[in-house]
C-alpha cells in the first residue's frame, strides 16, 4: 500500500503543468505547439500574434530549437511573448516590462529571456518587477550581453545569468562567481539544430548557451514544480561540471597585488577613494554620496572594503588586492559616470593612481608617505557633516 500511495504521489508531481514563457522575437507556431502566441505592440497592448517570420528564421526559433534538442516537452505548456522586430531584433523597456505583467497574469512559472537591458535608467524598473515575480515563485533564466556589460535582469542576483564558454560543447555547464559579475552559468553555444547527437559549429553567442539552462531548469521543474529560484541555482551549481572546483568567495578572484590590469580603455570617469575611516563613518559617508549621486541621475558604483551591512549594491574588495586592476574591470563591466573606492585601512595614494580625489579619514595618517601625484587632490572631511562633506567632494569633481 505504501509504495502505491508513493507512485501515485510521484504521478501527480510529474503530471504538474509548467508555464513557460519564451520572451523574444516570436516563436513561429510549427517549431512548438504553443499554449499561448502573443504580441506587445507598440502601444504596449497585449494581442494574439497573428503574423510569423520564417520558422527556419529567428532568434526565439533558434533558441527554441536549442531548448527542444536538450529537453523533452514534459509537463511544459509554453508561451510566445513577442516583444522584438522580427527584422531588426529590437525592441522598448516598455515592452518587456509588460511582457513581465503578461506573466503574471498568466501564471507564468518559468521564463526564458535571451534579451536585456545595458541602459541605466531602465534598471530600477526592470528590478522592480523581476522582484515581484520571483518573490512570487517565478524563476528568471537570463542571457547578458554579448558585449560583456552590465545587463537587467541578468546581473539580479536572485535570476539565473547565463554566458557562453566557446570551450564548452553539448550538454553542459560550469559556474563561475566573483564579486563584480557575481554567479554566472557558462554553456555552450555550440549546437546542431534538432534531436541529433552530431555537435556542430554555430554562431557563439549569450543568447543561444542560455537555452541550455532552460531546458535544465525544465528537467528541474519537471521533478519538483514547487521549486523557487533558491531551489534552481542550488541545483545548477551542484550539476556543474566544474562543482569540485568551485570556491565561492565574496572577493574578487584576480585580487593579488602583484597582477596588472587588464588592457582597456582609459579611465576616463572620476574615481574616489576613501581611506583611514572608522566602519560607521566610512558607511554613512559612502552611502550618503551614493544616494545624492543617484538622485542627480549619476550611475555610481561603490567598491567596498568588506563590512558590515552598507544596504546598497557594492563590490566588495580585499586589502591586498590590486586596487587599480578592480577599478577598471568595475568601470568596463558597469559603464558608470563615477566609482566610490571605501577602505577602514590607510592606503597609499601609489595604490591607486587612476583615483583624482583622496578622502582621508582619522586613521590615516596624511604626514607618513601619503604622497599625491600633481593630478590627484587630497581631503579630510572626517568630522564634516554629511551635507558638508558631499559640498566638498562635489565642488572638486565638478
Amino acid at each position: 500500500m505504501t509504495n502505491s500511495v508513493y507512485r501515485n504521489r510521484n504521478m501527480i508531481t510529474r503530471n504538474h503543468i509548467i508555464k513557460v514563457a519564451i520572451i523574444d522575437d516570436g516563436v513561429h507556431p510549427d517549431i512548438l505547439c504553443l499554449d499561448g502566441d502573443w504580441l506587445i505592440d507598440e502601444e504596449c497592448n497585449v494581442l494574439m500574434n497573428s503574423a510569423h517570420g520564417s520558422k527556419e528564421d529567428g532568434h526565439a526559433n533558434m533558441c527554441m530549437e536549442v531548448i527542444n534538442k536538450y529537453s523533452a516537452k514534459g509537463n511544459a505548456h509554453w508561451h510566445s511573448i513577442k516583444v522584438l522586430d522580427y527584422s531588426t531584433k529590437r525592441g522598448s523597456i516598455d515592452k518587456l516590462i509588460k511582457a513581465f505583467e503578461l506573466c503574471e497574469t498568466l501564471g507564468i512559472k518559468l521564463i526564458h529571456l535571451s534579451i536585456g537591458t545595458t541602459f541605466y535608467e531602465d534598471f530600477h524598473k526592470v528590478k522592480q518587477i523581476v522582484d515581484r515575480l520571483v518573490e512570487s515563485g517565478v524563476v528568471v533564466v537570463c542571457a547578458t550581453s554579448n558585449a560583456d556589460v552590465i545587463t537587467y535582469p541578468a546581473y539580479l542576483p536572485n535570476v539565473v545569468c547565463v554566458k557562453c564558454d566557446p570551450n564548452l560543447i553539448g550538454n553542459v555547464h560550469t559556474v563561475k562567481y566573483d564579486s563584480i559579475e557575481r554567479t554566472v552559468f557558462y554553456a555552450s553555444a555550440k549546437h546542431r539544430e534538432g534531436k541529433c547527437d552530431i555537435i556542430t559549429n554555430s554562431s557563439v553567442s549569450n543568447s543561444l548557451a542560455t537555452p541550455i539552462i532552460t531546458a535544465k531548469v525544465i528537467s528541474y521543474l519537471d521533478g519538483n514544480p514547487n521549486l523557487n529560484i533558491d531551489g534552481v541555482l542550488s541545483l545548477l551549481k551542484s550539476d556543474a561540471v566544474n562543482t569540485e572546483n568551485i570556491r565561492t568567495p565574496r572577493i574578487l578572484e584576480v585580487t593579488s597585488k602583484y597582477e596588472s590590469p587588464p588592457p582597456s580603455k582609459p579611465l576616463n570617469i572620476p574615481i574616489v577613494v576613501f581611506t583611514g575611516f572608522d566602519p560607521h563613518r566610512l558607511i554613512e559617508l559612502v552611502k550618503h554620496l551614493y544616494k545624492n549621486l543617484e538622485n542627480e541621475y549619476y550611475h555610481c558604483r561603490v567598491v567596498m572594503e568588506e563590512t558590515v551591512a552598507i544596504c546598497i549594491d557594492y563590490t566588495p574588495i580585499n586589502i591586498e588586492a590590486n586596487i587599480e586592476s578592480i577599478v577598471q574591470r568595475v568601470s568596463n563591466f558597469f559603464n558608470c559616470d563615477i566609482i566610490l573606492v571605501g577602505f577602514m585601512s590607510p592606503i597609499a595614494p601609489e595604490r591607486c593612481k587612476s583615483a583624482g580625489l583622496w578622502i582621508w579619514g582619522g586613521n590615516a595618517d596624511i604626514n607618513n608617505g601619503y604622497i599625491l601625484s600633481d593630478e590627484q587632490i587630497g581631503i579630510n572631511i572626517n568630522n564634516d557633516p554629511l551635507d558638508e562633506a558631499y559640498r566638498k567632494i562635489m565642488s572638486i569633481l565638478l
